[in-house]
């Protein structure tokens, strides 16, 4: 081999063998509770099946774990009698939580979450929200950058004389916020296309329920964080607070103070919200 190119192989050999290794620091914290508390109402069920789910918040690189709370309990304040339900682990999921309520024991009133867990206490309040049914659902395929992509053309008609919040959850962990700000009273109809064409046969699950503004709000951070392809009940990419309030060593007397009170500086992320929803399935053709 010529000398001028043994000295090429060296350098270059010597140019691969310079590796630098960065050590980064990923930002971390300790765990917090985080509360998966989103109860659907079918007003077509007597009984609601209940699931909310507990886990703890974990570093970049750590695993998520199930949090094992010491009670967890749904009140409603506004009713004179049986007002209360005591959720009970689940025996086939850790950190899951379960009960059957009756439909009407959401319907009207304020209803309280509390929970014990690692002897501090959590208290968050909601109201049921109702929503319309899904008058239609059509599917086309659709031509999107020269990419054939499932197409579903949606309708509903806004609640009457309200401002109204919408979540829409069109499976796979796919979901959109809408609010009728230019659609009052009236029918909307609008288009959702998923990134690749369904598989012909298989059933989709498309619901739509009612939200408060302040659930739209907190929805419209996660998915921006986490993106459609997520979800936003999983964990979040950064903190963003719910409506959950950590009220251990605090001057907490009663629900009414809840808003004004200064929270435990431990909080969870999560929320807790009761929602009306309708669901329509439909067979990719």
């Amino acid at each position: 081999m010529p000398k001028k190119y043994i000295s090429i192989v060296i350098l270059i050999l010597f140019n691969l063998s310079c590796v630098d290794v960065i050590d980064v620091e990923v930002p971390s914290e300790n765990p917090r509770l985080v509360i998966d508390a989103l109860i659907r109402v079918d007003s077509s069920l007597d009984l609601i099946d209940v699931k909310i789910k507990a886990t703890e918040s974990a570093s970049f690189f750590d695993n998520i774990q199930p949090a094992i709370l010491s009670e967890i309990t749904i009140l409603n304040i506004d009713l004179p009698s049986n007002n209360s339900y005591v959720l009970t682990a689940s025996t086939d999921e850790l950190g899951m939580y379960e009960a059957s309520i009756p439909k009407d024991f959401f319907i009207e009133g304020r209803l309280v979450l509390n929970i014990l867990y690692n002897n501090e206490t959590y208290v968050s309040i909601t109201s049921y929200i109702p929503a319309p049914d899904i008058d239609n659902i059509e599917q086309s395929i659709a031509s999107v950058f020269g990419q054939d992509q499932t197409e579903l053309e949606i309708s509903f008609t806004d609640l009457q004389n309200r401002d109204d919040y919408y979540l829409f959850d069109f499976d796979f962990n796919e979901f959109i916020t809408v609010e009728d700000e230019f659609f009052k009273n009236q029918q909307f109809v609008f288009s959702y296309f998923y990134e690749d064409r369904l598989e012909v046969g298989k059933n989709i699950d498309i619901k739509i329920s009612g939200i408060s503004v302040e659930f739209f709000d907190y929805l419209n951070q996660i998915i921006a964080q986490s993106g459609q392809t997520q979800g936003p009940f999983q964990t979040p990419a950064g903190t963003v607070l719910g409506n959950i309030i950590n009220i251990t060593n605090t001057n907490f007397n009663s629900i009414e103070t809840l808003e004004s009170i200064t929270p435990n500086t431990n909080f969870p992320l999560g929320y807790f919200a009761v929602c009306e929803t309708f669901t329509k399935t439909i067979t990719i053709e």
